[in-house]
């Protein structure tokens, strides 16, 4: 088994057109290895045609979208500065209509930290299946904090807020896989 994942800028800036030709050439060369694909996106450049390739492909879809548009369009403005949540959201209806799996990727800021209830309900309104939270570290380099950075006291609140709505979630019988949550039940399950 062979994963490639494809992250960092923006992947589907490269064209479809490259992606079909990589496919083709790891399909030659990759031949008796099963290969798994999977990419990170804002999602800005999805539509009709990468949605049937990913289906095709079985890419695993991580969308980068970081909550309600308030917290996510404070986040990711684009190049003229308008906040981008309802490209994303529409691109996350192509991949629900196409039937390719996706994971929500969110940042996790010093601002959105303060949230857990809004970013909760916000998953369940959007029926979000698989979450991670992606924190927002200071470089390590820098002499002062910067105002998006989470502190240690907002990273723990935001998950000590968050885990009681996520059990009484998974009670009412609606399970939303939370990869912090998920990795600290193996670890202690599994040993893992």
């Amino acid at each position: 088994h062979l994963t490639i994942a494809f992250q960092g800028g923006e992947p589907t800036l490269a064209g479809l057109d490259f992606f079909k030709g990589f496919f083709a050439i790891a399909d030659d060369i990759l031949r008796g290895i099963e290969v798994h694909y999977a990419f990170q996106t804002n999602g800005l450049l999805l539509d009709k045609n990468w949605c049937e390739v990913l289906l095709e492909r079985k890419v695993l879809m991580g969308l980068s979208l970081d909550g309600p548009a308030g917290m996510h369009n404070a986040q990711r403005p684009d190049s003229v500065g308008k906040g981008t949540y309802n490209r994303v959201c529409a691109s996350m209806g192509l991949l629900r209509r196409y039937g390719v799996p996706f994971n929500i990727l969110a940042v996790l800021t010093s601002a959105s930290a303060k949230h857990p209830s809004s970013f909760w309900n916000w998953l369940l309104k959007e029926n979000v299946q698989y979450v991670q939270f992606i924190p927002c570290l200071n470089d390590l380099n820098a002499s002062e904090r910067s105002p998006y950075a989470l502190t240690p006291t907002l990273f723990r609140d935001f998950y000590r807020q968050l885990f009681p709505m996520w059990v009484r979630s998974m009670e009412a019988g609606h399970f939303i896989s939370v990869k912090f949550f998920d990795d600290l039940i193996n670890l202690y399950l599994a040993g893992r």
